[in-house]
């Protein structure tokens, strides 16, 4: 037969009415939600399958059904999920009511199918489906490859596979794109090797660097995240005279230091972070000796530097392992990149602040959530324009006009004070990092008394030091400060900033507990549960074993020494007949195996 049933295809409000204008559809309602559309999910693509493959018939299979109960559903008068509704040539004709096996729904599908065989032969002979998106050539060949690894049985994979069709589409010409069947038998060791835990999951290869991708599933998103990853570059290879042009252009970048013995694995780690910024924080990297003797560093290792503010001395370095685990073949080292990786991604996102940078939505979480052992010094500045606000001015003068002038020189003051801060870090060898940054105290006055209860007076156009504060913060351990050592408010002084930091440093400084009582409590709570997460993991499981194994050992033996000992003196020492419960008893010092002398002396 020439008739075209179309099962599998997902269709939308926008979709909708030009999908079923021709031909007969077969239409399954669902939501994600509805625990009886996931027991059903098994049994709609058995049956997807099975029409698929029947000869008198072409059926184009894919994820089936109306995946969000929006306005198209309740324009469907959808009463209940999942409910299978029968359309032809763009009309509803009945909703299925019957038995909710693949036989039976089959059966149906076949007897529907041949009515309008018979109803409309003529015109289903002329009628040729062919899917607008498939390519009429081959995709060309190159070294970008995108993957989803999907589940036949998750929903989710099914309803994605008309976005993933459009993906391929629209980078016939940049890649290619292709789908893992993690069911498959023989697909089991790849999936194993890309340590597929969830599905569906994506992964790009470009010239042989793997970046995943966890943005919104929308084909717009896919594409766009491919042409950036294709565009950027992992890292780049710089000499030394560009390395110092950079220094002066750029106010925060990262440098990777390697030499001819850094091993290849690492150089892919890196390369990987790099891509995953997507241009949002380029990775140089140089093997010059220059380099290495500038930063005072040995080319035995590879480094990651990171420098600010036109610094020639980096502001802070993390040691790359070079010898880290020793296994080997291509899973030991993929697995020792990936955990390289994700290291060196938590300290680029720790270190990517600037010096005095302004606080806002995008960086609040990397400074105060990040888990890291740092100190932040936040300046509560007022008469200051936030660059938020200048955004949304429709004026063209520039926000700087509108700011004070002397709270801006108080501002690039601090600048100069977060380096000599660091000079000073360099040469007593402390390598605690501190991010200086500024916020409007105006913008953030709520912010400010919610989690650290100040309140500042209105902005002082003469001195817009009254009408600010310096707080600073520990956020790894919750606490800020905003007095000296010597009971005083921090002052907007270097000497007075630094004494703090230095009285931190030396834990002589007792700090407060930001935020509420209820947050306060809900962090001590999650502390909690991090600690007890930790304390289970197979390898902390392992040493309490052994703890308690030489603890128990250590007991049994002093248990046995002390009861020999207790025997042989009690032996030659017969009890009295006026000894009585309330009297002393010598065998305390018996007990720990200590000399009869021992207790005598305490008499």
């Amino acid at each position: 037969m020439g008739v075209q049933l179309h099962a599998g295809d997902q269709l939308n409000e926008n979709s909708f009415d030009s999908s079923i204008q021709h031909g007969l559809w077969f239409i399954e309602c669902y939501s994600p939600f509805c625990p009886h559309c996931k027991h059903f999910a098994p049994t709609w693509i058995e049956l997807v399958d099975k029409m698929k493959t029947a000869a008198t018939r072409r059926l184009e299979h894919g994820p089936g059904g109306l995946h969000r109960p929006g306005r198209l559903c309740i324009r469907l008068d959808v009463d209940y999920y999942p409910q299978m509704k029968l359309y032809e040539d763009g009309k509803f004709i009945e909703s299925y009511n019957g038995d909710k096996k693949v036989e039976a729904i089959a059966a149906y599908l076949e007897q529907k199918t041949e009515a309008y065989r018979s109803t409309h032969h003529q015109q289903q002979q002329q009628q040729q489906y062919t899917d607008p998106a498939a390519p009429a050539t081959p995709a060309p060949q190159s070294s970008s490859h995108l993957h989803p690894v999907p589940d036949r049985l998750v929903q989710e994979c099914r309803t994605l596979a008309p976005v993933w069709d459009q993906v391929a589409h629209l980078l016939a010409k940049d890649g290619n794109v292709a789908v893992l069947d993690c069911e498959a038998p023989e697909n089991a060791d790849i999936c194993r090797a890309e340590h597929a835990v969830q599905f569906p999951s994506f992964v790009m290869y470009h010239d042989g660097t793997k970046v995943a991708y966890s943005g919104p599933k929308e084909a717009s998103s896919m594409v766009e995240f491919a042409r950036k990853t294709i565009a950027t570059p992992g890292s780049l290879e710089i000499s030394v005279r560009e390395f110092e042009d950079t220094l002066q252009k750029k106010r925060v970048f990262f440098l990777l230091l390697h030499s001819s013995r850094t091993p290849l694995w690492i150089i892919k780690a890196v390369e990987t972070v790099g891509k995953g910024f997507q241009g949002s924080a380029v990775i140089l990297k140089s093997d010059s000796q220059t380099l290495y003797d500038r930063q005072e560093l040995s080319n035995m290792k590879a480094y990651m530097l990171v420098f600010k503010e036109s610094e020639p001395r980096a502001w802070a370095k993390l040691e790359l392992e070079e010898d880290a685990g020793t296994g080997t073949g291509t899973v030991g080292a993929g697995e020792r990149q990936q955990k390289l990786g994700t290291a060196i991604r938590h300290w680029m996102s720790v270190h990517s602040i600037g010096i005095q940078a302004e606080l806002g939505p995008h960086n609040l979480h990397r400074l105060f959530n990040s888990g890291a052992r740092k100190l932040v010094v936040l300046s509560c500045l007022s008469g200051i324009v936030p660059s938020t606000a200048s955004n949304n001015r429709t004026s063209s003068v520039p926000a700087v006009d509108h700011s004070n002038p002397k709270a801006l020189l108080l501002r690039d003051e601090i600048r100069l004070w977060a380096r000599q801060w660091r000079l000073s870090q360099i040469a007593r060898a402390v390598d605690i990092p501190i991010d200086w940054v500024w916020v409007n105290s105006e913008v953030w006055a709520e912010w400010l008394y919610d989690s650290y209860g100040i309140t500042l007076p209105p902005p002082s156009a003469e001195d817009p030091t009254k009408s600010s504060s310096i707080i600073i913060v520990d956020p790894q351990h919750h606490v800020f400060y905003l007095r000296q050592e010597n009971g005083r408010p921090i002052a907007f002084l270097p000497a007075s900033v630094f004494q703090t930091l230095l009285a931190i440093e030396m834990n002589k400084l007792q700090g407060s507990l930001q935020g509420s009582l209820a947050s306060r409590i809900a962090w001590r709570v999650q502390r909690l549960k991090h600690s007890l997460r930790m304390v289970t993991e197979p390898q902390w499981i392992l040493f309490w074993m052994v703890v308690v194994g030489v603890a128990g050992w250590w007991y049994k033996r002093r248990a046995g020494r002390s009861g020999g000992g207790y025997g042989g003196l009690s032996s030659s020492m017969p009890a009295t007949a006026s000894s009585s419960s309330s009297d002393p008893k010598p065998a305390f010092a018996t007990v720990f195996g200590l000399a009869s002398n021992v207790p005598l002396k305490a008499d």
